[in-house]
């Protein structure tokens, strides 16, 4: 055997081990917006659970009688928000659920041309290739527009209930004059921080051991 026989086996073999390589990971990105997905539905339909819950409260307060007039706004307008936020939620559940779209294999292009010409091995392995290393690529794009979607779905979420306990808090301590905007400015100056903590993904930055470079 010539040698360039024996690189022409050796790259037929390394085509063959990244085509495996790939289908492995389609297959694992698959996985990953199946699972995206099941979140997106169980956020779905546990704020469907608490908006039901919210509108009962609501109802019964307004019939009981709420607190006086200035006790009663700042509760009213984080009732206002935590409702906003769950629909917000709801809203980005759905639309992260639209948005998995992703290519789970060959492409129809590369099938086709698959079927109407006559390849090698090799070659057959590198029109493989290149149509798997696409559907990486392009399921990787969905993964990352999924994630921050719903990324902000959670954040939505957690505006949601962080209002809500707000105004439980408000409605059970009834404070009196500015202590009630106060503790709705504390509470939504607090939101804002940790959403700004989120939305920017800096939890996933890790912290580089510079010593481990020396």
């Amino acid at each position: 055997m010539s040698e360039s026989d024996d690189e022409d086996s050796s790259g037929g073999r390394s085509r063959a081990d990244a085509v495996n390589r790939l289908e492995r990971v389609i297959d694992t990105q698959i996985d990953t917006v199946d699972d995206l997905d099941q979140k997106a539905a169980y956020v779905t339909r546990f704020v469907g659970v608490v908006l039901g819950l919210v509108l009962t409260a609501v109802s019964l307060a307004f019939r009981l009688g709420g607190g006086a007039p200035t006790t009663s706004v700042p509760a009213i307008l984080a009732v206002a928000a935590g409702v906003v936020g769950l629909v917000a939620a709801i809203a980005g559940a759905i639309v992260t659920y639209l948005s998995s779209k992703v290519v789970v294999g060959l492409h129809p292009r590369a099938a086709k041309t698959i079927a109407d010409g006559e390849y090698g091995y090799g070659e057959y392995n590198a029109l493989l290739l290149r149509s798997y290393a696409d559907a990486v690529e392009r399921n990787r794009q969905v993964l990352a527009a999924n994630a921050r979607r719903f990324r902000s779905t959670l954040v939505a979420l957690l505006a949601g209930i962080t209002y809500l306990s707000i105004a439980v808090l408000l409605f059970v301590l009834a404070p009196t004059g500015v202590w009630g905007w106060g503790v709705l400015l504390a509470g939504t100056l607090a939101l804002a921080i940790v959403a700004w903590y989120l939305l920017t993904g800096r939890y996933l930055r890790l912290e580089v051991d510079d010593s481990s470079n020396e």
